[in-house]
């Protein structure tokens, strides 16, 4: 889960949708892991999709590309 993403949560959470506590509990209990930083050529992409989406698709989008280079189990880059 990106930062944008948990940011987006909290402030949902903030107008009242309390189910999403669901969520911010399964990542409290590693459940659903934090996406590490983003690289300079993701934060880059990521900047040109927010002219389009909100911070929290854009940030999802921009990772998406280097998933194949994750690895499956921690989500670190691989190289």
């Amino acid at each position: 889960m990106t930062e944008q993403v948990r940011a987006e949560l909290a402030a949902g959470r903030i107008r009242g949708y309390s189910e999403l506590e669901v969520v911010e509990q399964a990542l409290a209990a590693g459940s659903i892991l934090p996406a590490e930083p983003m690289t300079m050529p993701e934060n880059e992409l990521f900047v040109e999709l927010l002219r389009i989406l909100g911070p929290g698709e854009a940030s999802c989008v921009a990772l998406a590309g280097a998933e194949d280079q994750r690895s499956p189990v921690s989500g670190s880059r691989q190289k």
